[in-house]
C-alpha cells in the first residue's frame, strides 16, 4: 500500500516591518548617531539606485544621494511620506536602523549583567568568568534554563509534613505526584481558604466587637460628664440663691440700724 503524502503546512512569511522615516530623521538631528548629520552640499541629479533621471527624485537630508521614492521602497518597506517630511535615501535609512538594532543589543546586554549580578554572579573577568564563582555569564544562563529532574530523598520524606492523606502509590504526595494526591491536595487547599475566611471573618468580628464596647464606654462617660455638669448647675444656683438672701438679708439689718440711728438723733 502506498502511503499518503501529509502536506506539512508551510509557514507564512512574517509581514514586513514598515519604516517611518520621521522619527529616523528626528534621532539624526538630535545627535543620536554623532557620525550622521545633515547634508548641505549639492546632490547629484540621478537615482543612487537605478541611475536614471527620469521621474521625480529626491535628495537625502544626511548625504549627496538621490532617490526615487519607488527605488526606497523596493530596498525599505516605508510609510508613505507627508509633503513636508524630510527625505532620507534607503542607505541612510538602513544605516541608522543597523545603528538601533545594535544599541538594543547593547542595552539588553546590559540589563541581562545587571539581573546576572542580582542573581549573585559578579561581571565577567577577561576570561569571561565570574571573578566571584568562576562561571561565565553563558554557563550561568544554560544553567539556569536547564530543566532539571525534581529528586527526593529519604529524608525529605521523612521531614516532610503530612497535612493531607498519603500517596496511595507511594509518592511524595503534592499537586504534581498523581490523580488522588491532586484531588488531596486540592481539597487541602479549598479547606485552608475557607479556614481562612473564617478567621478573616472571627478578627473582623472582634474588631467591631471592640468598637462597640468602646462606644458604649463613650456614651457612659458622656452621660457621666454631663450629670456632673447639671450637678455644677445646680449648685451654682443654689449659690446665687444663698447670695441673693444674705444680700437681701444685710440689707434689712442696715435699714433697721439706719432707722434706730435715725430715732436716737431726733431725740
Amino acid at each position: 500500500k502506498k502511503r499518503k503524502k501529509v502536506d506539512t503546512p508551510v509557514a507564512k512569511p512574517a509581514a514586513p516591518i514598515i519604516v517611518d522615516i520621521r522619527p529616523l530623521v528626528e534621532e539624526v538631528r538630535a545627535g543620536r548617531y554623532p557620525s550622521m548629520k545633515v547634508y548641505n552640499g549639492e546632490h547629484l541629479d540621478i537615482c543612487v539606485f537605478c541611475k536614471t533621471k527620469g521621474g521625480h527624485v529626491f535628495n537625502c537630508e544626511f548625504c549627496s544621494n538621490s532617490e526615487h521614492l519607488g527605488c526606497v521602497k523596493s530596498k525599505v518597506t516605508i510609510r508613505d511620506p507627508e509633503l513636508d517630511d524630510e527625505f532620507m535615501c534607503h542607505r541612510c535609512i538602513q544605516t541608522v536602523l543597523s545603528r538601533r538594532a545594535r544599541a538594543e543589543k547593547r542595552r539588553l546586554e546590559k540589563l541581562n549583567e545587571q539581573q546576572m549580578t542580582l542573581a549573585g554572579v559578579s561581571p565577567a573577568g577577561p576570561d569571561g568568568t565570574s571573578a566571584g564563582t568562576g562561571v561565565s555569564f553563558d554557563q550561568a544562563k544554560n544553567a539556569a534554563a536547564l530543566k532539571r529532574e525534581v529528586i527526593w530523598s529519604q529524608s525529605e520524606f521523612d521531614a516532610h509534613v503530612a497535612t493531607y492523606s498519603k500517596c496511595p502509590t507511594g509518592g511524595p504526595g503534592g499537586l504534581v505526584c498523581c490523580a488522588p494526591c491532586t484531588a488531596s491536595y486540592s481539597r487541602l487547599l479549598s479547606e485552608t481558604a475557607t479556614e481562612m475566611e473564617a478567621q478573616t471573618v472571627s478578627t473582623v468580628g472582634r474588631e467591631v466587637s471592640e468598637l462597640v464596647e468602646l462606644l458604649h464606654d463613650a456614651q457612659v462617660r458622656l452621660k457621666q460628664a454631663v450629670d456632673v455638669s447639671n450637678g455644677n448647675e445646680i449648685r451654682r444656683g443654689l449659690l446665687s440663691r444663698e447670695e441673693v438672701e444674705k444680700r437681701n438679708e444685710y440689707r434689712g439689718a442696715s435699714a433697721s440700724l439706719m432707722g434706730i440711728m435715725d430715732i436716737f438723733n431726733s431725740k
